[in-house]
C-alpha cells in the first residue's frame, strides 16, 4: 500500500446555511495521493448575533457548500457538503462532515494566458509499473521525480498520457520531519478555455473527459479504476512582465465500495489482459477508437463493470451474480442487435400464437383458467434458447478462434483444462443449469462454483477484446493460467 499523507488546514470564510451565506470557521483533513474523503468541521460562532441563533433552529439547520480563505493564501471551497453530525452549544454551532467535492487553489486569479489549463488526473495504483516505459526523467523534487509513460491517447488539443512517477519530498509525520518515497499515478493533459467565471468551472465535465479510457484501463487491469483527485496549472499576469503559476486541487469523493474492495488476483495470473508491451504502442489508442465507435457502447461498459466486481472479495455468490449480468448484458444485447432474439418475425408468431390459442382452449375447455396461464406463457416460445444465441454469437465474434489461441500457446508442463475451444464449449449447457438452478432457486453448485466462474470470465474477457478488435497476439496468456490449467468444470 504506498503512503498516504493527510494534510490539516484552517481557513476562515463562510458558509451557505439555511439558504443563507454566514461567517464560520473551517478545519479539516484532505489525503494526498489517495482516494480518503475531505473530512471537515464548520464552525459558526453565535456570541455576536442572537439572530442567527433564532433562524438556525440549532440541530436542524442545513449546511451545504462553504469557502475561505487559510492563513498562508490558499483558497478553499466545498461545493457538494455531505453533514453527517452537527452539534449546537450555547454560543456555537458545529457541523461535521464529507466535502465530496473540495477545491483548493493558491489564487484565486482567473485571467488565464493563451487559455490553456494543464490537468494532472491523480488514479490508485495500478498494476502496470513493469511496463517498458518511455523514460522522461524531470529532477524537480528533493532527489528526483522519474516519470514513466505506459499509455497515451488523442484529446482535443492534445494527447493524454498515464504516467508512474516516484516523488521524494520532506513531509512531517508527526513531530518528525522524513523524507518520503510516494508512488503517484495520473493521467496529464491539456484543455483551452474560452471565458472562466468560477474556478469550479476548470473541473465541469471532466470525468467525460476520462471516463472512457479509464474504464478500459479498469477492465485492461482487472481492477475498477475511479480518479480520486484533479489538478490544474495554469498561467496568469503579475504585472506587466511577470507571470505566476496558478494551482487548483479537485478532491472528489469515491464510491465507499470502491475504497473498501480488494481484488482477487490467483497467483497464478498475470495482472493485466493484455500484454504489457503492447500498451505503450498505438493498441491503447486503437481499442479506445473502437469503443467509442461501437454502436452499443454502452452494453461494453456495463459488461466490465459486472465483470469487474465478479474479481473483488466478496460472497462467492455475489461474485457469480455479477458475472451472471456480465453475461447477460453481452448475449441480450448482441443477440438484438444481430436480430437473432427470436425465433419467428413477429408476424409470423402472431399467427401461430392464434392458432396455438385456439387449441390450448379447446384441450383445457373445462379449466379457463389453467388455459389462460399456458397462453400468457405463449410469448416466451417466440424467443430463442438462451444457450443457442450464446453459441452462435461466441462463433459469430471469434471467440472460439481466440480460446484456440490461447490454449495452443500456453505452455506449462501441466496438462491442461480444455484442449480446444469445443472442449470448453460443449460444457456451457450444464454451465447454464448451475447457473439458472442458482439464480431461480438459490442451489449453488459448491463442487463446480469456481470453475464456472473462470470459464465466463475467461469468454466474456476474450469476447471484450474481439469486440474492441484487440489482436490475439496482444492478449496475455499468463493472465489466463488459472483457467488453462484449473479445475475442470465436468
Amino acid at each position: 500500500m504506498p503512503i498516504q499523507i493527510t494534510s490539516k488546514f484552517v481557513a476562515v470564510g463562510k458558509a451557505l446555511i439555511n439558504d443563507e451565506w454566514l461567517p464560520v470557521t473551517i478545519t479539516g483533513n484532505r489525503t494526498k495521493f489517495g482516494p480518503e474523503p475531505v473530512k471537515c468541521s464548520i464552525l459558526l460562532d453565535l456570541s455576536h448575533k442572537e439572530s442567527w441563533a433564532n433562524k438556525l433552529s440549532g440541530l436542524s439547520s442545513r449546511l451545504t457548500q462553504f469557502q475561505g480563505q487559510t492563513a498562508d493564501g490558499y483558497y478553499v471551497w466545498a461545493t457538494d457538503f455531505e453533514q453527517e453530525i452537527v452539534t449546537a452549544y450555547s454560543t456555537l454551532i458545529k457541523w461535521e462532515g464529507t466535502a465530496k467535492r473540495f477545491i483548493e487553489s493558491n489564487k484565486g486569479d482567473l485571467n488565464v494566458i493563451n487559455d490553456e489549463v494543464t490537468y494532472s488526473i491523480f488514479l490508485p495504483p495500478i498494476p502496470l509499473t513493469s511496463v517498458d516505459p518511455n523514460r522522461n526523467s524531470n529532477s524537480i523534487s528533493l532527489e528526483g521525480n522519474d516519470e514513466y509513460e505506459f499509455i497515451s491517447w488523442n484529446t482535443a488539443i492534445d494527447k493524454a498520457r498515464l504516467i508512474y512517477s516516484k516523488l521524494y519530498f520532506e513531509e512531517t509525520i508527526g513531530i518528525d520531519k522524513a523524507i518520503v518515497k510516494v508512488q503517484k499515478y495520473e493521467i496529464k493533459f491539456r484543455r483551452k478555455f474560452s471565458k472562466i467565471n468560477s474556478i469550479m468551472d476548470f473541473f465541469e465535465n471532466l470525468n467525460e473527459e476520462v471516463s472512457d479510457a479509464i474504464i478500459l484501463i479498469s477492465f485492461i487491469c482487472r481492477k475498477y479504476v475511479e480518479w480520486y483527485a484533479a489538478q490544474v496549472n495554469y498561467v496568469i499576469n503579475t504585472s506587466y512582465r511577470d507571470h505566476d503559476i496558478v494551482e487548483a486541487i479537485l478532491y472528489r469523493l469515491t464510491s465507499s465500495a470502491y475504497r473498501a474492495n480488494q481484488v482477487i488476483h490467483h497467483t497464478w495470473d498475470a495482472e493485466t489482459v493484455i500484454q504489457k508491451g503492447h500498451l505503450s504502442t498505438e493498441l491503447f489508442q486503437g481499442i479506445l477508437n473502437n469503443y467509442l465507435e461501437f454502436k452499443n457502447k454502452h452494453m461494453i461498459y456495463q459488461t466490465i463493470l459486472y465483470l469487474l466486481k465478479s474479481y473483488e472479495d466478496n460472497y462467492l455468490e455475489v461474485r457469480l451474480a455479477n458475472l451472471y449480468s456480465a453475461l447477460e448484458t453481452l448475449v441480450d444485447g448482441l443477440s438484438k442487435e444481430n436480430d437473432i432474439m427470436y425465433s419467428l418475425k413477429n408476424r409470423d408468431f402472431s399467427k401461430l400464437s392464434k392458432k396455438l390459442r385456439q387449441v390450448i382452449r379447446e384441450e383445457l375447455e373445462g379449466d379457463q383458467q389453467t388455459a389462460e396461464d399456458v397462453i400468457k406463457k405463449l410469448s416466451e416460445l417466440q424467443r430463442r434458447s438462451f444457450i443457442d444465441r450464446w453459441l452462435d454469437l461466441l462463433i459469430k465474434y471469434g471467440v472460439d478462434s481466440s480460446l484456440d489461441w490461447l490454449l495452443e500457446h500456453s505452455f506449462a508442463s501441466a496438462p491442461k483444462t480444455y484442449e480446444t475451444s469445443n472442449d470448453a464449449f460443449s460444457f456451457l449447457s450444464t454451465v447454464l443449469k448451475r447457473r439458472n438452478n442458482y439464480i431461480h432457486q438459490g442451489i449453488l453448485d459448491n463442487e463446480h462454483c469456481l470453475a464456472d466462474l473462470r470459464l465466463i470470465q475467461t469468454l466474456i474477457e476474450l469476447w471484450v477484446l474481439k469486440l474492441l478488435n484487440c489482436p490475439d497476439s496482444a492478449i496475455e496468456i499468463e493472465a489466463f493460467k488459472s483457467f488453462s490449467y484449473g479445475p475442470s468444470i465436468s
